[in-house]
């Protein structure tokens, strides 16, 4: 009895050891982790301040190069055909690109294929180069430039669906009320869609009538279907029938209240229907200015055809008082010597601004990076002139201060 006592006690006593071998084993793993990883944020901050600058001026050029690959093949298309166009992008012209691009390519393809553990296959879709990385929340978190695969429906669990979405005693109050409040903004994370504003040249928002409007209640027709009032005989009557009917029928539902339609309040500025452009996109190439009725922020104004042609840039202020180089671009014959802009009754100013105003943004876009932008416009815009000066006064014109980029 003794020796088998004993014997269990070091078992469990071996099993003690053994834990808080483990467990101090584990801890100590844990601070070292703690440890490490606090070095490892401390370089990604310091070379992300490195980087971050180089790799927007990179991926600006990419962006660009890009772009400029997209003219030239629309332009192959447009004077080859389809056909013919196809058969030069199947020989591999699509895949030239710088030398250096090239190079960033590889080398990121390597990391990505380096990253891959053994025994998976390594990933054969890469995104394109001009595609900025996923940020990531981790800061010890490394960029693999792999874009995620869609989730299609067959791949959605039958767990993520809502029971009342499939239960089939689900049933959908009766609408007694013409009026129905409309639901509010969404408050899952969804972003709530933008009001209109209220300058748009579609219907304006006080175009909408309400339900009371639609369908007006006529108080003639309320009073033509009132019942005669009793006499006092049949009064008594009357209300003993009507205690008996209500004791036996259940109560009526009350009449709903008047709903009240929720509005948001319009933006006061107008929206500009053109894209938003980043500074580098028009920095020395187009004149950068405020409008205050679009809002706070600096736009451009640019005459896009909407197809490969380059747009017509404006080189000096387009709404200046003395020289309206907008109104006589938009509403002249002829003004614009690429697009005929065909309107019964002339552009006003606002209406310019938004068919073809463009936003500026960036994180740098200030009012003294905006000056010197202009200043070194007014400096290239001058040098131009005046080497053409001569042959303009020949021919008695005035020089322009919008260029169409095509003529260049």
């Amino acid at each position: 009895m003794d020796i088998t006592m004993t014997s269990t006690t070091d078992d469990q006593g071996d099993q003690i050891d053994q834990q808080l071998a483990a467990d101090l084993k584990a801890e100590a793993i844990r601070k070292l982790n703690e440890r490490i990883s606090d070095q490892i944020r401390r370089e990604c901050h310091e070379y992300e301040i490195s980087i971050k600058d180089a790799w927007d001026k990179i991926h600006g050029n990419i962006a660009a190069f890009q772009k400029r690959k997209r003219i030239i093949f629309a332009t192959l298309k447009e004077v080859e055909g389809q056909d013919r166009t196809s058969e030069v992008m199947r020989s591999g012209v699509d895949d030239i690109m710088p030398p250096t691009i090239k190079r960033m390519w590889d080398y990121m393809r390597s990391i990505i294929q380096s990253e891959v553990p053994s025994g998976e296959p390594p990933s054969t879709g890469l995104p394109s180069p001009t595609e900025a990385p996923r940020s990531t929340t981790a800061a010890t978190a490394t960029p693999t430039f792999v874009i995620p695969a869609r989730i299609s429906p067959a791949r959605i669990s039958p767990a993520r669906i809502s029971p009342a979405r499939i239960s089939p005693a689900r049933t959908s109050p009766a609408r007694t009320s013409p009026a129905r409040t409309s639901p509010g903004p969404a408050t899952t994370g969804l972003a709530a869609l933008p009001a209109r504003p209220p300058g748009s040249l579609t219907r304006p928002l006080t175009a909408k009538r309400s339900c009371q409007q639609i369908n007006p209640i006529n108080p003639s027709a309320r009073k033509k279907s009132k019942p005669n009032t009793p006499t006092t005989t049949d009064a008594a009557a009357t209300a003993t029938t009507t205690s008996n009917d209500r004791a036996a029928d259940p109560a009526p539902a009350p009449a709903p209240a008047p709903a009240t339609t929720a509005t948001t309040a319009p933006s006061p500025y107008i929206q500009t229907k053109g894209k938003d452009l980043d500074a580098w996109e028009v920095e020395g190439e187009d004149f950068i200015f405020q409008y205050p009725s679009f809002g706070p922020g600096w736009f451009v104004l640019r005459c896009d055809f909407g197809d490969f042609r380059p747009p017509v840039q404006f080189k000096a202020n387009p709404f200046d008082a003395m020289i309206p180089l907008a109104m006589q671009h938009y509403n002249t014959e002829n003004g614009c010597k690429g697009h005929v802009h065909r309107r019964r009754e002339q552009y006003t100013a606002d209406e310019i601004m938004q068919e073809h105003g463009h936003r500026v943004r960036g994180n740098g876009v200030n009012e003294e990076w905006v000056r010197s932008a202009n200043h070194r416009l007014e400096i290239e815009l001058a040098k131009t002139q005046s080497a053409k000066k001569a042959r303009r006064q020949n021919d008695g014109s005035e020089p322009s201060m919008f260029v169409d980029q095509r003529r260049r």
